[in-house]
């Protein structure tokens, strides 16, 4: 069993000039090998079977093969080294060119760039996490430019201007109707005395001395409560139709 990182699928863009980690899973206590080119790099994979290589700047422009080899399992995938630009947040990042004013106009316009795109799965909820469909690279064109975040397409498409040699890549990552908290780190929510007050501090009151079996059951509630609404509702749908 050998799995990576659900960013490294083929046509991956990985930042030049910077060293980047590599990550995966496979057997506990394994012997795992990366090839890049004359480059190999060994690991081997700690107790719950996660590995981790660090591989050193790589310079820009470089398309290459990479393989990453676990006992008799061996994962090839086409790397590229560019800019890669990670665009993050709630609905604003997430409204696609589809839906902007311009959108027609900006197809119209469309040329071939070296651009690469991956807009992360968005599952409604946590344990659905695991049967997200598996997203992949795919380079910027006239037929997929309506599925890119509009914010993320319009800035990349001024970095180009200013680095027309270089390859781009961008991971979109963002939910519409999630808290603004959701996307910070603690500590600048405690930096913050109106968040503080009003996000972090009843987050921690609420969530003292709670472990995960705690969640667990408090969310197995919430959906059976759920599925009770789900239900009543049917029931009330169906009431309609012989009205």
């Amino acid at each position: 069993m050998l799995k990576l990182n659900s960013l490294l699928t083929d046509n991956v863009v990985l930042q030049a000039e910077k060293v980047h980690l590599i990550d995966g899973k496979t057997e506990p206590h394994c012997q795992v090998s990366l090839t890049i080119d004359d480059l190999r790099i060994n690991e081997t994979s700690d107790s719950k079977g996660t590995f981790v290589f660090n591989v050193p700047p790589q310079a820009y422009g470089l398309v290459t093969k990479m393989w990453i080899t676990a006992e008799k399992e061996t994962k090839e995938i086409t790397v590229q080294y560019g800019d890669v630009f990670l665009f993050a947040g709630q609905s604003n990042m997430e409204y696609p060119m589809s839906q902007e004013a311009h959108f027609l106009e900006e197809q119209s316009l469309m040329e071939e760039l070296p651009i690469y795109f991956h807009n992360v799965p968005m599952p409604d909820y946590e344990l659905k996490l695991d049967e997200q469909s598996k997203a992949e690279w795919e380079q910027l064109t006239s037929e997929n430019l309506g599925t890119l975040s509009a914010v993320a397409y319009y800035a990349m498409k001024e970095h180009h201007k200013n680095y027309p040699e270089r390859i781009i890549g961008i991971v979109v990552c963002s939910k519409g109707g999630t808290s603004a908290s959701c996307w910070m780190s603690e500590e600048d929510l405690s930096e913050d005395v109106m968040l503080k007050e009003e996000i972090l501090i009843p987050f921690l009151e609420a969530t003292e001395g709670k472990d995960k079996e705690d969640f667990d059951a408090e969310f197995a509630s919430y959906l059976a409560d759920y599925q009770q609404h789900v239900e009543k509702r049917a029931v009330w749908a169906l009431s309609l139709i012989h009205i």
